[in-house]
């Protein structure tokens, strides 16, 4: 059974239908990266998963765990087992790190002590506030930020956004660290992240539904696949 599956999922916001049919299936233990175009889908594919509205949901089915989510709210979800990594980090500027942290804190083997020593850059910020962090480190945040809501799956929208080379290389590393402990979907523009970092890759072409899937090696090996739906 799949940890995660997205059945013929369509969906868009007000009279635009965006994702036309979506068929996705993450098993657990595996990282599947979600590539595309900007404007193809990717982060309302995120939304619906999450519970997130809009986008307006026009039919198909969510499934996590076995169980039915399609129509759960979004805290519902999130108490399921769900974590989410959302585009802009999205994480509280007036708090410092430390309780950035705490307060989405819920039992499990993710604590405090072990995020920070997941990204010790954080236990060094912890008295900083989010709005003074750096890019990089407000990534690192939001990563932790999932983690300690001790999540079975992790939905990470666009990771690598605006960071530099360097950064960029210690979040990758950090997400090949989870692989097999969490079920991640990894939804990316960055090819190289995904071809590094996921066991299986999907592509949102500009119809709103997958028009490729397979491994990374086979996805890296077409030059022509990757100029047309990535432009690479």
């Amino acid at each position: 059974m799949a940890k995660l599956s997205i059945e013929d999922v369509r969906g868009g916001y007000g009279a635009s239908e965006i994702l036309r049919g979506v068929d996705i299936e993450v098993a657990d233990g595996e990282v599947v990266a979600l590539l595309g175009r900007n404007g193809m889908g990717k982060t309302s594919l995120v939304r619906a998963i999450a519970g997130m509205r809009p986008p307006a949901l026009l039919g198909g089915k969510i499934t996590f765990d076995g169980a039915d989510i399609t129509t759960l709210p979004s805290h519902r979800i999130a108490q399921a087992g769900v974590g989410l990594v959302p585009q802009g980090r999205h994480i509280f500027g007036s708090l410092t790190v430390r309780e950035n942290l705490t307060v989405a804190a819920r039992p499990g083997d993710w604590g405090l002590d072990q995020v920070f020593d997941f990204f010790p850059r954080l236990a060094e910020r912890a008295t900083a506030r989010g709005k003074d962090l750096s890019g990089g480190e407000q990534q690192m945040l939001a990563i932790g930020r999932a983690l300690m809501t001790n999540p079975a799956l992790v939905l990470m929208d666009e990771p690598s956004e605006g960071l530099a080379p360097q950064v960029l290389g210690q979040i990758r590393e950090r997400i090949e660290l989870l692989k097999g402990d969490l079920t991640i979907l990894l939804v990316e523009q960055n090819l190289g992240l995904a071809l590094r970092t996921a066991d299986r890759i999907y592509v949102l072409g500009e119809t709103g539904r997958i028009v490729w899937q397979g491994r990374p090696a086979e996805l890296d090996a077409d030059p022509d696949l990757k100029r047309t739906h990535l432009g690479v």
